[in-house]
């Protein structure tokens, strides 16, 4: 558009630089001068319109850069706050886990110890009824003598200050009664191997440690004191087949149903944990 303006002034300065009279010529050139000086204002006014306009659009760009760089750093900042909150709950999540997981830990063993001891308790009680009421219902099995081995021998010697060898044995084919007599806990478990022994020469196999039977003819004699006048080969037998650790050819399932009765023999399976 200041082109066009320019244009149109220059031709009118081309018409009017002819000739003229005196008179008039002055007055044109002053129109001329005031139409210059218009058309020079005029190209000022759209100077200064365009620097206005070059200048409201860079503000226009300074204040959308600046927006866009606010709402960045409040992106930012809103990932930072969120990043926060989620390390925070994933760590509070992760304490309530391990203390829940430490509560149910102290729990079930809580419950094991308690289930462990009731089990225990009532497997003794169980074991010492199983005992008592098998001695009612199996018959005696005599021992004939057997021979035993200077290391048998030696550990026996623990009884040797009240009775011999022969008397205690002869005792014990009798009645268990020298039982309580003993104090040693060596001797009494070598008593039990004796018999072990003893049962192995008649093709008996009691594979057992005699030290567990040993504690179980203890706890037998406390619960039930009649049982010492039963023959001890009678009670290490009844023993060995409600543990299912008489091995003498005999279906142990029978042998044990013979000698406690059906609902007995069916507790006792479940004490054992068979099947």
């Amino acid at each position: 558009m200041m082109l066009k303006i320019l244009i149109q002034a220059l031709l009118l300065l081309f018409l009017w630089s002819g000739p003229v009279e005196a008179g008039g010529a002055i007055m044109k050139r002053q129109q001329l001068q005031q139409q210059k000086a218009l058309i020079q204002q005029r190209i000022r006014q759209e100077q200064m319109q365009k620097v206005a306009e070059q200048a409201q659009r860079q503000a226009t760009q300074r204040a959308v850069a600046e927006q866009k760089r606010m709402i960045q750093e409040v992106a930012v900042q809103k990932a930072v706050i969120q990043r926060e909150i989620a390390a925070a709950q994933l760590q509070a999540a992760r304490q309530a886990a391990l203390a829940q997981q430490r509560a149910l830990q102290q729990a079930a063993i809580a419950q094991y110890q308690a289930t462990r001891q009731i089990t225990n308790a009532q497997n003794k009680a169980i074991q010492e009824a199983l005992l008592e009421k098998a001695l009612h219902r199996k018959r005696t099995i005599n021992i004939t003598e057997t021979n035993i081995g200077p290391e048998l021998q030696n550990k026996i010697d623990g009884v040797q200050d009240i009775v011999t060898l022969d008397d205690l044995v002869a005792s014990l084919n009798t009645s268990s009664r020298a039982w309580e007599l003993m104090i040693d806990k060596a001797a009494k478990e070598a008593v039990v191997e004796y018999y072990i022994n003893a049962y192995q020469a008649r093709g008996v196999m009691i594979r057992k440690p005699a030290g567990q039977y040993a504690a179980m003819i203890d706890a037998m004699t406390q619960a039930s004191p009649g049982i010492l006048d039963e023959p001890f080969d009678h009670v290490l037998q009844i023993a060995a087949i409600v543990e299912y650790d008489f091995d003498n050819g005999t279906d142990k399932d029978a042998m044990a149903r013979d000698l406690l009765g059906e609902e007995e023999f069916l507790k006792n399976r479940q004490r054992l944990g068979l099947p």
